[in-house]
């Protein structure tokens, strides 16, 4: 047997179990109260077409239908235009808003597993074997996808994709398109799109990327962006998650800093123009490093550096975490699985989950924060590991229709008929 087969049998394996796993959560729970924001969302767009979700806030509702509290729809207006197919999901077999969006979590992780997969056989040559079985198995991943209920897991499918598209097959215009989806997901993404901006060969190239990502949100945005532009942008761009809960802002609120107030407050400007000068470091001088390497680099930079959290956003770090050394990985596997496994027992009142009502119950408690530092604390390891590991070197590539890593091996250059 080789070793290539060897391994592509552990990975066929280890994703078939985790994704048993993902189902299993999905079907038997209801999940967090994320769960409840998109079914009363769901409702609003099934009554009225969602024309006017963005104007008032949504009255979220418990799995008892009793109102549990009301919030702002921040999510992108292409949301709302899955909800509606959710909608229609739910009317021809029956099967919950909630459920239906962890099935397509759960699908998207084993189409992100699939592209990690390939990316990293294309520009390194092979997979290393034990990062990326600890990824496929981490349970952080299967809670996040299979029981928190939210579009995260989708959205990094969306990235990953693009990277794929950009690297292996050398597809630029569709990688932008891939890009433009992630961004109608959650508009985290911007905070890449720097780095994706500058990895392009031309301004050409640069022009079409602008006029692709303007063409879908034109598109998918067009009834809210004429009837509620103020309101659309507003809550979207406005949402700021909870402060005080995780690395560097909770650092400062334990400590009773005088400075907490101003972190949390501005924190994510400081953030932007670090994300942005990084961006402008892996690529400058007509030198760029792998691209998959730069959107890990970037949003493990966010995690280090970010003062508003939410616990999903866990599920941000996981396919750009298989380049790392595998103790790494294990030490971040760990304990961002005890983090979740805490955080969610709290939530739900104890084990077995049910749901998880962070709005009744509140923020976690002293034991989940401190478990929550240490893997801040291993994001900032995996940041020096990518630096350290020459993970973020620079390469002079040969654009001319082929990947940018083919540089020395044509053979692994799998190309579109032109760029893009």
């Amino acid at each position: 047997m080789t070793e290539r087969l060897r391994s592509r049998r552990w990975l066929v394996a280890a994703a078939t179990a985790a994704l048993i796993c993902r189902l299993c959560l999905a079907i038997f729970t209801y999940g967090t109260n994320d769960a409840s924001m998109w079914e009363s969302s769901a409702a609003i767009v099934r009554d009225t077409g969602g024309g006017a979700i963005y104007k008032g806030l949504v009255e979220v509702r418990d799995p008892e239908g009793k109102p549990l509290h009301r919030q702002v729809f921040n999510h992108p207006p292409f949301m709302i235009r899955v909800l509606a197919g959710m909608n229609a999901v739910k009317v021809a077999t029956g099967i919950p808003v909630r459920v239906t969006l962890r099935l397509v979590d759960a699908a998207a992780d084993v189409g992100t597993v699939i592209l990690t997969a390939a990316i990293l056989r294309h520009l390194f040559g092979s997979i290393p074997l034990p990062s990326m079985l600890l990824v496929v198995i981490a349970p952080a991943w299967m809670c996040i996808s299979g029981f928190h209920a939210n579009s995260d897991p989708l959205l990094v499918f969306f990235l990953v994709l693009t990277v794929y598209l950009a690297e292996v097959r050398a597809c630029t215009g569709w990688a932008m398109v891939a890009f433009a989806f992630a961004t109608g997901i959650k508009v985290v993404p911007i905070v890449l799109f720097p780095a994706l901006f500058l990895w392009c060969n031309s301004w050409r190239e640069r022009v079409r990327a602008l006029l692709i990502i303007a063409t879908f949100w034109l598109v998918t945005a067009c009834p809210w962006l004429i009837h509620t532009p103020a309101a659309m942008m507003g809550h979207i761009f406005g949402y700021r998650s909870p402060t005080g809960l995780w690395g560097i802002g909770l650092l400062l609120v334990e400590s009773h800093s005088d400075r907490a107030w101003l972190f949390n407050s501005y924190g994510q400007y400081l953030m932007a123009v670090v994300l942005v000068l990084a961006a402008v470091l892996m690529n400058r001088g007509g030198k760029r490093a792998f691209l998959f390497c730069q959107f890990g680099v970037l949003l493990f930079l966010f995690h280090l550096l970010t003062p508003g959290f939410g616990i999903q956003y866990l599920a941000w770090l996981i396919p750009w975490a298989t380049v790392l050394p595998w103790r790494l990985v294990a030490a971040h596997v760990i304990a961002s699985s005890a983090f979740c496994a805490a955080v969610y027992t709290y939530w739900s009142g104890g084990a077995p989950w049910y749901y998880a009502n962070s709005v009744t119950v509140g923020p976690w408690g002293w034991l989940p924060a401190l478990i929550g530092l240490v893997v801040w604390f291993t994001v900032a390891v995996a940041i020096y590991a990518y630096w350290r590991g020459g993970l973020l070197q620079r390469r002079q590539y040969p654009w001319s229709g082929v990947s940018p890593d083919a540089v020395g091996y044509p053979e692994r250059a799998i190309t579109c008929s032109s760029r893009g």
